[in-house]
């Protein structure tokens, strides 16, 4: 049994990688034969260990079991059996520790009958990282460049020590000192001339980065968007961020700035004038001496000395506050004229007035140089939408981070956003501090909304708490409020992330795990890297509009003439449904050819390296809710024991109480309800948009009224 060397300090090893060599393979029968745990940090720092054999209670190791790891019986035979004499100790050295392990969720778990507080299984890392080709932990090492000797594997100790390195490797931490290196090296992989790829390219369709694009790797920024793209098509990002070839400026791309620029200067406008407006009830009650500098700085503006010019004034200029007014800057001089004045006092202004409004809705379009009238059209009806809903006046705080630009070095640094030493980007929409909670709001104007479990894990949102962790400062909040504001649609979604720490360390390991994996495919040879990936996008992308990707490349797939076009072939039948997804306006001809070909295809097609057409078929089982319940009830359950699991369609029950002339107040059914969002994908005429109740319906244009004519008096 171990004694000193399982002294433990856990603050500074908050991990224990885990490994156990058994008799067996099945939990439920066979026993640990040899049990192995090591402390370690993310500083590549070792601690203490532990190594124990164990005496199985069945006295069989069988011979098949001892040629792969080396254990006999008669080596355990007076050894202490693990769960009665080892697994409390196990236990306690684990503590609330983070565990680690290669395949510890499908195996090592199950023999040690322990539940750690925290899990991490680098199999499940790998195959996420990479889906095709062997996970096992020799596979695994050799593939990220960890040495390994075959004559020492499947020793319990040896395995845990190689998961450890193989889980420092994953996370991008190369140097004893991470500070020392910015967390990460150059290349994640820089003593190999090259990087076997591990996925087929039978197509011949990857890249050859050359020297300069490896220079060039040397000073890349990174940033969400940048990351999101490489996760989507490494295909794509090589396009746009190495080649520089960059997505035209579509105008139905232009709506999303323009739409932040028209909600950003709203709810600057809306602070401003809030400010005033206090500003000039407080001086009414306190009769404050106006310094003969902001009296000389109107005159010479040309403005009147009102106390209403002298709170704009200050507003504009945080220097004068600070001198005249309060030297703790605009939050204090808010917080002292709220201990003077009632709410009551001052007006709240709920958004801008009507021409100012539509100032900033005209700069916005200035300024994103929408052509397109439709697109103008449908930006202004959006935006106008927006001013009836939005209430800037419930902001949870009277001083906010609007549209705030963070950026830092690669040892996460305060940088300048624009220096030349940024390693991360981030712009949040609005911040925002009620108590230790930090809230941030995300302006989106997109066609589709999210639900709170997509919020949940949205990779995003944890990057922008990641970003406010290095931007604020330590221990300054606890939660993060994340509100996603739908322009479009004039609804809000929002989730509260109680642990933020654990969703920033979330965001980092997602940052580094991408550009750990940009970097090996600057490393691989003959065509191998940046292999396109298929996804929704495919059919928008601009690479393949102008014919550079070769999975997706509409130059090719808009040669067939629809009108005269046969499918007779699989490969005709491929080039069409390409066809179909490129064009939908005139897909409907040869939707219906590729069906009447596939019915007598005696197999899927393949429409690329990934995708296949078929008729995909999906077995589902519908109860009647009437009949269920009844049997239910003739089976002795009572009825609030499955209430809950029936569902209660919003048609049926709306006909449900009109019928039975039943009133429900706005509480009521907010307690019995939950509001949600569904998205149907088709072509609605106004009229039909409205009569199906979606939220971004155009409203109706009222008849213009002419002016009624005036008999002229000769």
């Amino acid at each position: 049994m171990p004694d000193d060397n399982s002294r433990t300090d856990f603050d500074k090893y908050d991990f224990v990688s885990v490994d156990v060599e058994t008799n067996g393979l099945d939990s439920s029968c066979n026993e640990v034969v040899e049990v192995a745990v090591h402390e370690f940090n993310m500083n590549r720092e070792f601690g203490s260990s532990i190594v124990q054999l164990c005496r199985p209670a069945s006295g069989i190791i069988p011979p098949e079991v001892s040629e792969i790891n080396g254990i006999t019986y008669e080596m355990v035979k007076d050894k202490p059996t693990y769960l009665t004499d080892i697994q409390r100790v196990i236990a306690e050295f684990i503590g609330n520790r983070t565990a680690i392990g290669h395949n510890i969720l499908g195996f090592d778990l199950g023999f040690l009958k322990i539940t750690p507080n925290k899990v991490v299984d680098t199999l499940k890392l790998c195959r996420s990282r990479f889906p095709r080709g062997k996970n096992n932990l020799k596979a695994s090492c050799v593939r990220m460049g960890i040495k390994w000797d075959d004559s020492k594997a499947h020793s319990a100790l040896y395995d845990v020590d190689k998961c450890i390195e193989l889980f420092w490797a994953l996370n991008g931490i190369e140097a004893i000192d991470e500070a020392s290196k910015a967390q990460r090296n150059l290349f994640a992989a820089p003593a190999v001339a090259e990087v076997e790829s591990n996925r087929p390219n039978y197509l011949n369709i990857g890249v050859t980065p050359d020297q300069t694009h490896l220079q060039m790797l040397a000073t890349q920024s990174y940033s969400y968007s940048r990351i999101r793209l490489f996760r989507e098509c490494n295909y794509r990002w090589y396009f746009e961020y190495i080649l520089k070839i960059k997505q035209p400026e579509y105008d139905y791309l232009k709506i999303g700035n323009a739409a932040h620029f028209v909600v950003e200067r709203s709810g600057e406008w809306c602070q401003k004038e809030l400010f005033i407006n206090k500003f000039e009830a407080w001086s009414a009650k306190t009769k404050p001496v106006t310094p003969d500098e902001i009296m000389k700085s109107l005159q010479s503006a040309g403005l009147d000395v009102s106390s209403r010019s002298i709170g704009s004034c200050i507003y504009d200029n945080r220097d004068l506050l600070r001198s005249h007014y309060d030297d703790q800057g605009l939050a204090h001089l808010h917080y002292k004229m709220d201990n003077e004045l009632s709410f009551d006092d001052y007006e709240h202004p709920k958004s801008p007035d009507m021409e100012t409004y539509s100032k900033i809705i005209m700069r916005a379009l200035t300024e994103s140089r929408m052509e397109d009238s439709n697109t103008i059209s449908e930006f202004e009806t959006m935006m106008w939408r927006f001013y009836a809903y939005k209430d800037f006046s419930k902001a949870a705080s009277i001083v906010s981070l609007t549209e705030k630009k963070l950026a830092f070095n690669s040892k996460w640094e305060i940088e300048n956003f624009f220096s030349l030493n940024v390693f991360f980007r981030g712009i949040i929409d609005l911040i925002e501090y009620s108590d230790d909670t930090v809230i941030i709001t995300d302006y989106k104007s997109s066609r589709t909304m999210k639900t709170q479990r997509e919020l949940k894990n949205d990779m995003q949102l944890k990057v922008y708490i990641l970003l406010l962790f290095k931007f604020l400062p330590p221990d300054s909040f606890k939660k993060v409020l994340v509100k996603i504001e739908y322009v479009r649609f004039c609804q809000t979604i929002e989730y509260m992330f109680e642990n933020a720490q654990q969703a920033a360390e979330e965001a980092l390991h997602w940052i580094y795990s991408a550009i750990n994996d940009i970097e090996l495919e600057m490393l691989k040879k003959n065509g191998d890297a940046f292999l396109p990936t298929r996804n929704e996008h495919c059919s928008t992308c601009h690479i393949g509009i102008d014919g550079k990707c070769p999975l997706f490349n509409k130059n090719l797939i808009q040669n067939i003439d629809t009108d005269s076009f046969i499918v007779s072939n699989e490969k005709e039948c491929a080039a069409a449904w390409k066809r179909i997804e490129a064009d939908a306006a005139e897909s409907k001809k040869l939707t219906q050819q590729c069906k009447a070909f596939m019915k007598t295809s005696e197999k899927a097609i393949t429409i690329d390296e990934k995708a296949k057409l078929d008729f995909w078929v999906n077995e589902t089982c519908k109860f009647d809710p009437y009949k269920t319940a009844i049997m239910l009830l003739h089976k002795g359950h009572k009825f609030e024991d499955f209430l809950s699991y029936m569902s209660f369609p919003t048609a049926s029950f709306e006909k449900f109480i009109a019928r039975n002339n039943i009133e429900i107040t706005d509480e009521e059914l907010n307690n019995i309800s939950k509001k949600s969002v569904e998205h149907t994908f088709d072509a609605y005429t106004p009229e039909e948009a409205r009569n199906k109740h979606c939220l971004n319906a155009p409203p109706i244009e009222e008849p213009k009224q002419e002016e009624p004519k005036v008999p002229i008096d000769l």
